[in-house]
């Protein structure tokens, strides 16, 4: 199974969010595939702000 390293504690401001974010976004590597891949997987999250309840998806 892969290894993966913590990059922070998750416990971050809405504006440490933001400012983390844009760090990360220098460490996207943009190349072509050197094999098929055999998964594929994606994410995603919803919510209102005038209610509690959080909707969150994955679909591998």
């Amino acid at each position: 199974m892969a290894q993966y390293t913590s990059l922070h504690d998750w416990q971050v401001t809405p504006a440490e969010a933001v400012a983390l974010q844009q760090q990360l976004r220098s460490q996207i590597r943009i190349q072509p595939l050197t094999k098929t891949p055999k998964t594929i997987a994606g994410c995603d999250i919803s919510f209102n702000k005038f209610e509690e309840t959080v909707y969150a998806g994955v679909l591998i």
